[in-house]
């Protein structure tokens, strides 16, 4: 990592624990899943395993002091294991583990019913049973349906499942739920290869897409039925334009196979417009994994999953925006492969980046 220093910090209800003290941070963070923080400290006297407690609240910032880049909270959320370890030939170490708060959603199963009610009624609903707030970007859901039936599931199981005949991401950020179509905004981050020359970009250090069109479709139909009226539901979607760049996988699958159709009947449905929502959903995550792969570059605070950043490898068939789904940040206090790197892992539905 050369000469530049990293700047890292972890806050206990509160209070910044001392700098060196803290030996490995490893924070992962996946769309639709808990995020979740390993926290090594040193540990002699017990200095730590002692005085920590399950539930105190934890936050982890990370930035690299030299270049003048800001620190950023990478994590904020909740202790829930402390894993000391005591050796004779080491140091006294402790282990925190930590997850964000979308966990307290995957506590329990339960069943139960919702009556004439939408998608965004019911996330505010359980939001509210957990003390967090809903953010539903600019295009709420607005699909009323007569009956919902939460089956033995986890709320947090429900609502990714309710998100996903959507076409939605779920995420938490502290205490902020996230329920929301995929942003196709432009986060402004580059990732390239070369000198870091802003806090914009970051260097590139390994970047491996691929390309591959066997799930590639010309369309999706959803099929039901409706008992009261006696007919049959379908439900269809086809491709649009890719916000991600030019000829979709998609249109590049058709000049070999063309009208290739997924035909989905186990899904149950309700109304035409619940089936064309389906549709779309399961339409647009197959073209998303046109090019999918994974990458690792300088350490990036500002990097997480759900955003859109650019690539530059100087290939023009991969160069371009890429939409990430996982980032994980690995910041190591000394010793050789110390410092801070981000991995992150990518998904993107053009040829060529725009």
């Amino acid at each position: 990592m050369g000469s530049t220093q990293t700047d890292c910090a972890v806050l206990i209800n509160g209070q910044q624990l001392t700098g060196n003290d803290v030996h490995d941070v490893l924070v992962e963070a996946d769309l639709d899943q808990p995020d979740h923080a390993v926290v090594t400290l040193s540990n002699q006297s017990t200095k730590y395993s002692e005085k920590i407690n399950e539930g105190d609240d934890i936050e982890v910032k990370l930035g690299f002091a030299s270049s003048g880049t800001a620190q950023d909270s990478v994590f904020k959320g909740e202790i829930v294991g402390i894993e000391p370890v005591y050796a004779a030939a080491a140091p006294a170490r402790v282990h925190i583990r930590s997850y964000n708060k979308l966990h307290l959603l995957m506590r329990g199963k339960k069943s139960a019913t919702y009556t004439k009610v939408s998608d965004k009624d019911i996330v505010d609903k359980l939001c509210h049973l957990h003390n967090l707030s809903a953010d539903f970007g600019s295009s709420p859901p607005t699909t009323v349906y007569d009956h919902v039936y939460q089956h033995n599931l986890t709320d947090l199981e429900f609502i990714r499942m309710r998100a996903a005949r959507l076409g939605f991401e779920v995420s938490v950020d502290d205490k902020k739920l996230y329920f929301r179509k995929r942003v196709d905004a432009d986060s402004g981050i580059k990732l390239v290869f070369g000198v870091t020359s802003d806090d914009s970009t970051s260097t590139l250090e390994r970047f491996m897409p691929r390309l591959s069109t066997a799930q590639q479709v010309s369309g999706v139909k959803v099929y039901g039925w409706d008992p009261a009226k006696k007919e049959q539901i379908v439900g269809e979607a086809k491709p649009e334009s890719s916000k991600l760049g030019d000829k979709h996988g998609s249109a590049v699958a058709d000049g070999k196979h063309s009208n290739v159709l997924q035909v989905v009947h186990e899904r149950p449905v309700a109304s035409k417009e619940e089936a064309d929502n389906i549709a779309k959903s399961i339409l647009n995550d197959r073209m998303m994994d046109f090019i999918t792969g994974d990458g690792v570059c300088r350490g990036n605070p500002k990097l997480k999953p759900g955003i859109i950043v650019t690539i530059n490898v100087q290939d023009q068939r991969f160069d371009g925006k890429y939409h990430l789904v996982s980032v994980r940040h690995r910041y190591t206090h000394a010793g050789q492969g110390g410092g801070y790197r981000t991995e992150f892992k990518f998904r993107r539905d053009a040829k060529s980046g725009s």
